[in-house]
């Protein structure tokens, strides 16, 4: 009987699975015919690989868990959605997306993915809305069927070809930040709240993601190279256009339109649990997969910003206790990381100092580590 019975549900598994699949197939397939018929249909052959590519990745994403199934804070980034467009005959659906690392990515039936990492690190409602903007920019102006359909094709594509394309790909990029700009702003957002989330790209977090990113960023002597080497200029190669760039177009948008001052339309309440709930998810992220270098930034910022929290306190203490672990003379090098190791060595729990805001802090947690 335990056999039938284990037999049942993967039968009743695998079929679920295979309908599933089937659905999805169609769905993408109704969705190719509709940007075909638009924006012409891709080389001769390439249909069934572009559908069947898009129907697996559906198919792998919910089989490997990556979405956060949570219906409250699924409800309310759908509320704040039909807010910056309140007219749409379909609206795509908006899903927590299990990723510690900031960004948001729209898909080809026009969900909006925002990873753990994003809704942590946004400012307010406002930052929200226009991040969706963007987000459904993509989605609204076919970016992804453009992309695929205008690629060059030919593996021995020349170097304007390729700087071709991700200049295509950046225009696409200014192109959802009006979107997202003329969506919010008209919802009755600050726009100003918008900027914060380009500021934060030229943050410290921006260039903590660089220096490990990027061995030629340093100098011989561990100072970060200032070199305008043309030659060894990759940023044509980036398909996000640079962000002060951004910055300065944004501001530009604002200038001509009415500013509302309106941080929070929705809910604030729901907006600060989503926050929170989005930073603890992300600590426990870098914690378990053991990147104890980037939790330990987050978890200074984190608790910087709210030092009465007892959940970023446990994990400013862990994060701290595990680096310790792992290289014991880290408590000699500034800021407690291994990124800056040139100049006076003060000590990671000098640096302590300007996080807590009590000098006895201090001494406590380097007592009871």
């Amino acid at each position: 009987m335990k056999f039938i019975g284990l037999f049942s549900i993967i039968l009743f598994t695998g079929s679920y699975l295979f309908s599933q699949t089937e659905d999805v197939f169609t769905k993408v397939e109704g969705q190719y015919n509709t940007m075909a018929s638009e924006f012409g249909e891709l080389p001769k052959g390439e249909k069934e690989y572009f559908i069947n590519a898009i129907s697996s990745h559906y198919v792998y994403k919910e089989e490997s868990f990556l979405i956060d199934e949570n219906s409250r804070f699924e409800s309310y980034l759908n509320k704040v959605f039909k807010t910056i467009a309140p007219n749409l005959n379909h609206y795509p659906k908006c899903r927590l997306y299990k990723s510690a690392y900031p960004n948001a990515f729209t898909e080809f039936l026009g969900e909006m993915n925002f990873h753990w990492g994003i809704l942590a690190e946004l400012e307010s409602e406002a930052s929200l809305a226009f991040l969706m903007g963007h987000e459904y920019g993509h989605y609204r102006e076919s970016h992804l069927y453009k992309s695929y359909s205008q690629r060059d094709i030919n593996e021995d594509s020349d170097r304007e070809a390729v700087i071709k394309h991700y200049h295509d790909e950046q225009s696409q990029e200014f192109e959802s930040d009006s979107i997202g700009f003329l969506l919010g702003q008209k919802a009755g957002y600050d726009w100003e709240q918008g900027l914060v989330d380009f500021y934060e790209f030229v943050s410290m977090d921006t260039l903590f993601s660089l220096m490990e990113s990027k061995a030629n960023i340093y100098e011989a002597d561990g100072e970060i190279s200032t070199s305008t080497d043309e030659d060894n200029d990759d940023s044509l190669f980036i398909s996000h256009p640079p962000t002060l760039s951004r910055i300065k177009k944004w501001k530009n948008w604002g200038s001509k339109v009415q500013q509302y001052n309106v941080k929070y339309i929705v809910s604030k309440k729901d907006f600060l649990e989503l926050q929170n709930y989005s930073k603890l998810r992300t600590l426990s992220h870098f914690l378990k997969c053991q990147d104890y270098k980037m939790g330990l930034i987050k978890a200074f910022k984190y608790f910087a910003l709210s030092p009465d929290n007892p959940d970023f306190q446990y994990y400013l203490y862990e994060f701290i206790r595990r680096k310790l672990l792992q290289n014991k003379g880290l408590a000699d090098k500034k800021f407690m990381s291994d990124i800056f190791v040139s100049g006076n060595k003060i000590g990671i729990f000098n640096n302590l100092k300007w996080v807590f805001n009590q000098a006895d802090q201090v001494s406590f947690v380097k007592n009871n580590l």
